[in-house]
């Protein structure tokens, strides 16, 4: 409470600072002619060090995203990752019946428009569509983890994947599914959307890169209305099935490290100072990161309060980030005492100032956290923050940081602080 009973003279101090600093005065002179001995206020700043340690950032909840990435890469360093996905498809409207096209079918196509990619789609050589035999659910929720079983799913197609005009994939879909949809004995399940789910579950969709190492993540737009299953009959006519936010749609990752030893070195390291951390999306990599040299630093002084404090990470720049580019921002948030996640009181009070996107000339995430160390030091309980991508169930990205325990100050991890006392 020692904060709050100063609370007045903070704000004094603060219009102070602002006139003073237009006078030119010295920080170590601030407030020297107007109080007296025992109430001089200093400005300090100082440098801490860090502790910073990477965890997996497995099994995120990853259901009803706008996009869903599909493909799978091998990076040299952070080794193999692949995302695909699972949604059911909806009637564009009910009470339909397909038996009177029985002999006036053309196609049966399922569309996919994608919007932006990761690496090198053209590695990206095959595409597989299954449909889905098990039920799922939009009102449930569902983790990244989520896996679809050789006996929960039937293939309907694996076909060259390729991409025609505008950022759309078409896959021809079999004649053998055409056939059940226009077979008059299953009018019924197309009454309404409840009938048809149960009639056909959804699909499964996964791409695979053939060139390995190599590889890329296209970021599929499921909800856009070009997406979704077309079934065109009489030459001209035709019917939409869509996938749409009623739609259950499901993110799905997998991450490999076997060969990838600086990650098992990190995983396996629970208790040191990392002197390089990691971060991957798509439920990858996080970096834990702790202040270890807060308290002691303000232990015995009488601090009025935090002015700045930033918290500055800088990217190790490795031989392959122009193929596997670091995320554009980083998330910064608290772990609470039940191992949850929560937003920091900065970001709350002004997000926009809060910081983590990427300086691309200086290589560095900078977040700006004054208000996070003031609650430290008035004895807010710490139990670390969490580093991780943003967007990180649909979009794809990995950096490699200096964390805490490198040897060169200027690269390390570090939180730089300004306060008065």
């Amino acid at each position: 409470m020692k904060f709050m009973n100063k609370l007045p003279l903070i704000i004094t101090t603060i219009l102070l600072l602002i006139f003073l600093y237009s006078c030119k005065k010295e920080p170590s002179q601030i407030g020297m002619n107007i109080q007296s001995g025992d109430e001089q206020v200093e400005l300090v700043s100082t440098t801490l060090g860090v502790s910073a340690f990477t965890v997996s950032d497995e099994n995120i909840a990853s259901n009803q995203r706008s996009l869903s990435p599909l493909g799978e890469y091998t990076d040299p360093v952070f080794g193999y990752t692949k995302a695909m996905f699972t949604c059911q498809v909806l009637l564009s409207t009910g009470n339909v019946d397909f038996s009177a096209i029985v002999n006036d079918v053309n196609s049966m196509k399922l569309h996919l428009k994608y919007n932006g990619f990761y690496g090198n789609i053209t590695d990206l050589t095959s595409i597989r569509v299954y449909r889905l035999k098990k039920d799922i659910y939009r009102d449930s929720i569902y983790y990244s983890g989520f896996t679809v079983d050789e006996h929960e799913k039937e293939l309907l197609k694996e076909t060259e994947l390729i991409t025609i005009g505008d950022s759309l994939i078409s896959i021809d879909l079999p004649q053998e599914l055409i056939d059940e949809f226009i077979n008059p004995s299953n009018k019924d399940s197309f009454k309404d959307n409840e009938s048809f789910i149960q009639f056909f579950k959804g699909i499964y969709v996964e791409a695979d890169n053939q060139n390995n190492p190599g590889g890329g993540i296209l970021y599929i737009d499921l909800i856009n209305s070009t997406s979704g299953i077309e079934l065109r009959y009489n030459d001209t006519a035709y019917y939409n099935f869509n996938i749409t936010t009623s739609s259950s749609i499901i993110n799905q990752f997998e991450h490999d490290y076997t060969n990838s030893p600086d990650i098992i070195n990190v995983l396996n390291d629970t208790l040191n100072n990392n002197e390089f951390c990691y971060v991957q999306s798509l439920g990858g990599l996080k970096t834990k990161i702790e202040f270890p040299e807060l308290i002691n630093e303000f232990k015995d002084k009488d601090i009025i309060g935090i002015h700045k404090a930033q918290l500055i990470i800088t990217i190790k720049q490795d031989a392959d980030i122009e193929n596997y580019p670091p995320p554009e921002t980083l998330n910064l948030i608290a772990i609470t005492e039940n191992h949850k996640s929560e937003f920091l009181t900065d970001y709350k009070v002004n997000s926009e100032k809060f910081g983590g996107v990427l300086n691309s000339l200086t290589y560095q995430y900078v977040f700006n956290i004054p208000f996070h160390v003031q609650e430290l030091i008035n004895d807010r309980e710490d139990f670390g923050l969490y580093l991780l991508p943003a967007n990180n169930r649909i979009s794809a990205g990995r950096a490699i940081l200096y964390g805490g325990a490198h040897n060169d100050n200027e690269l390390s991890m570090k939180l730089k602080i300004l306060y008065s006392k």
